[in-house]
């Protein structure tokens, strides 16, 4: 059996910085730094080694030029995967249906269809690399498509709650506020013709960008807004989230409730749910946002 160090999986999107959201000089350069030291992963690789890397956007070339090879003693290959075609694994032809969301997966042997029971691009990506990395294990690639078929997610992980015609996906296990435009995408991409609403909260230890951070956030709504995916309501809970309600109000007229508590809002919000409605509910997990879904399945 061959050894797990050889291969690596190489992602930036974990720090959880969308660069297209990050305005200002001094973020982007700590996206650099993020880079640069998560590039010291190379060193480790053997000789023949692969080192697998987001080649989504301008994610390639960070890759390409903040994690050198003259850092690692061996030859390795680097494998591109994403949802773009110039990356070696690729997916497209994405769509949403009742069960999901399906694909098409491309690598070097071919294409073959993939269906997902959860949604988001952010879920395709983890999709493409989990079937490249078992191929390179030998496990067959319609193996690893049956076994992402019935793939379930675990608890606050993007689990939907269908309570009394209302659908609650549940993602409040932790979040970053690329994890939470992932969502936000995401939300419509579900079935039916409900209405989609978020109810979201501080993205905790941003630092000093936590505002600028948080407002990034609002901007993205806005952008899927004029794209035609509007959101019909905005909740946020903490003083950081205030930031996202308080662009949204500002450039758009999608109704916003912001408050510090979760029962503040939770009161606010059962005022307003109806049947058919899809509510993404997200936070950092010292905002145990899980404490409003509970609510929400007792009721």
């Amino acid at each position: 059996m061959r050894g797990f160090d050889k291969y690596w999986c190489f992602s930036y999107w974990e720090f959880g910085l969308k660069r297209k959201h990050l305005q200002r000089k001094r973020i982007t350069n700590n996206l650099s730094f993020f880079c640069k030291e998560k590039g010291k992963i190379v060193s480790y690789l053997p000789d023949g080694g692969t080192l697998f890397a987001s080649g989504n956007g301008d994610v390639r070339q960070l890759v390409e030029t903040q994690v050198p090879s003259t850092r690692c003693k061996g030859n390795y290959k680097v494998s591109y995967y994403g949802t773009e075609s110039g990356c070696e694994y690729f997916a497209d032809e994405m769509s949403a249906n009742e069960d999901g969301q399906s694909f098409v997966y491309h690598d070097s042997e071919g294409k073959e269809k993939v269906l997902l029971s959860v949604m988001g691009t952010h879920n395709v990506n983890n999709a493409v690399i989990a079937i490249a990395i078992g191929r390179k294990y030998g496990v067959p690639v319609k193996d690893a498509i049956q076994a992402l078929k019935n793939y379930k997610p675990i608890a606050m992980r993007g689990v939907v709650h269908d309570i009394n015609g209302i659908h609650v996906v549940d993602d409040t296990y932790n979040a970053s506020p690329d994890s939470i435009t992932s969502n936000l995408h995401a939300l419509f991409d579900y079935p039916g013709n409900g209405r989609r609403i978020a109810v979201l909260a501080d993205v905790l230890e941003l630092g000093k960008d936590s505002g600028k951070l948080h407002e990034g956030i609002g901007q993205f709504i806005i952008e899927e807004q004029n794209k035609g995916r509007r959101l019909d309501y905005l909740f946020t809970v903490g003083k950081e989230a205030a930031h996202i309600s308080d662009y949204v109000k500002a450039h758009s007229d999608i109704p916003v409730f912001s408050a510090e508590s979760k029962d503040e809002v939770m009161k606010e919000l059962e005022t307003k749910l109806q049947k058919e409605d899809w509510v993404l509910v997200k936070g950092s997990r010292g905002m145990k946002m899980d404490e409003v879904v509970k609510r929400l399945i007792k009721e």
